[in-house]
Parts: C-alpha cells; sequence; structure tokens
C-alpha cells in the first residue's frame, strides 16, 4: 500500500469517528453535552474561588503556583496515554 493510499482513507470522511464509523448523539447525549459544556465554567470558577480563598486563609496560596503546572503536566499525561499519544514519552 502506498503512502498516497493511506492518506486518501484517512481522509475520506472527516465526520468519522476513530473506527471509522459515523456516530450520531442521541437527544440525551445531546442534551448533557451542552449542559456540561455551559455549567463547567461556572463550576470550574466557583470551586478556584472557594480553594484560593481557602489556601489564602491558612497563607498557603503559594501552593497554587505548584498545582496549577503539576496539574497540567499531569492532565497531559492522563488525557493522552488513553489515546495512545502524549507529548511527553519516558
Amino acid at each position: 500500500m502506498s503512502s498516497r493510499t493511506g492518506y486518501n482513507n484517512a481522509t475520506a470522511n472527516p465526520s468519522s469517528g476513530y473506527s471509522g464509523i459515523q456516530e450520531h448523539s442521541g437527544m440525551l447525549h445531546s442534551f448533557l453535552e451542552h449542559a456540561t459544556v455551559l455549567v463547567f465554567p461556572l463550576v470550574f470558577g466557583l470551586n478556584l474561588h472557594w480553594a484560593s480563598s481557602r489556601l489564602y486563609e491558612l497563607e498557603l496560596l503559594w501552593l497554587m503556583a505548584l498545582a496549577i503546572p503539576l496539574g497540567v503536566v499531569g492532565g497531559d499525561l492522563v488525557s493522552n496515554r488513553s489515546l495512545g499519544g502524549g507529548h511527553l514519552r519516558f
């Protein structure tokens, strides 16, 4: 198989999933996706405010400077390992 044929097969149907099968969301699934997109920023902001105010009271606010980069690196490892990729290699 030539590399060009493989490229054509990979780009033939851009809306297909990883398995090559088109997936259509049902009404409940679509509603849950949209609700999550709308509610997440509110919940994230409230949690960040609560956590930072509690850390400020305990005079441990400096921990956020350590936790944010570790969270980004940890999130990269977790999300990309399940997809078979990843930026960080060990």
